[in-house]
């Protein structure tokens, strides 16, 4: 059975111990009311399934934020932290057909598969589920903001390959091609040039909020978030029509700051909501 929780999803911001240490307390201490919702799931220790009225508290001066989730308990007569989570506050404005909705077993946290006009799956974990989940209807269109951010991203180092000898005569016959010779009588390798691709691959299963990519930059700016300088980059996740969505990820993945029509490739985990 897949295990639940967001601990890998912190890791895309700040290591355990900052995040014990540091951010968590200051969520608690620091976060401001955003959104009260009453919801059935399964909450607190006894993990039964019921309805209470859950709370979402956020940091608000920065835009790489942070979600705590608290839940009225009556019978004990106290508030209990449900969860918490990393919240990017804006993002990309997609209108999205829901495909489907993969419910968490607490039943107030989820992933969402939506697809564009032009096919395009989206999945993101939806950081207000809690509060729109009664109103979400399978094949039917909402207006999404979404966002990303790394587990790992690093520029594209080898920005082409080829296939040589025998496999480029193998690969040009599958296209009714034939092999170019140079002046020795060689055979031309074949080139290929990836500096341009733009590749979005949802891992699917459990989690299909995490995905790999690879895009070329369309533009850069930093941004400080839980005590570390952050890249957000604006990639693609398709080409036509254009999809562009903003990654945040930590400088220190780069080896090089990068630039502009660089190709960056890595893991990333979606988020986004309903746009209200």
């Amino acid at each position: 059975m897949a295990e639940y929780g967001h601990g890998n999803h912190w890791d895309c911001f700040t290591n355990t111990e900052d995040l014990v240490e540091r951010h968590l307390p200051r969520i608690l201490t620091d976060g401001v009311p955003e959104d009260t919702a009453a919801v059935e799931g399964s909450f607190f220790e006894d993990e039964v399934r019921c309805e209470t009225t859950v709370f979402s508290y956020v940091l608000r001066d920065t835009p790489l934020s942070a979600m705590a989730l608290v839940g009225e308990n009556v019978l004990s007569e106290t508030n209990e932290l449900l969860s918490t989570y990393p919240y990017v506050k804006s993002g990309t404005n997609l209108r999205l057909r829901i495909e489907e909705i993969h419910e968490w077993p607490n039943g107030y946290e989820a992933a969402i598969t939506g697809e564009t006009d032009c096919g395009l799956a989206i999945s993101f974990f939806d950081t207000k589920y809690f509060k729109h989940k009664s109103s979400y209807r399978i094949g039917d269109q909402y207006q999404f903001s979404i966002a990303a951010s790394a587990y790992t991203a690093e520029g594209l180092q080898e920005r082409t390959f080829q296939f040589e000898g025998q496999q480029a005569v193998d690969f040009l016959k599958k296209t009714g091609r034939s092999p170019e010779r140079d002046e020795d009588g060689s055979i031309r390798p074949v080139v290929f040039d990836l500096s341009g691709l733009v590749a979005y691959l949802p891992g699917g299963g459990s989690f299909p909020d995490d995905a790999e990519f690879q895009s070329p930059v369309i533009s850069i700016s930093e941004v400080q978030g839980f005590g570390a300088p952050f890249y957000c980059l604006k990639i693609y996740l398709h080409r036509e029509p254009e999809i562009v969505i903003d990654l945040y990820a930590k400088q220190d993945m780069f080896s090089a700051v990068p630039q502009e029509t660089d190709p960056v490739r890595g893991m990333l985990w979606m988020q986004g909501s309903l746009e209200e």
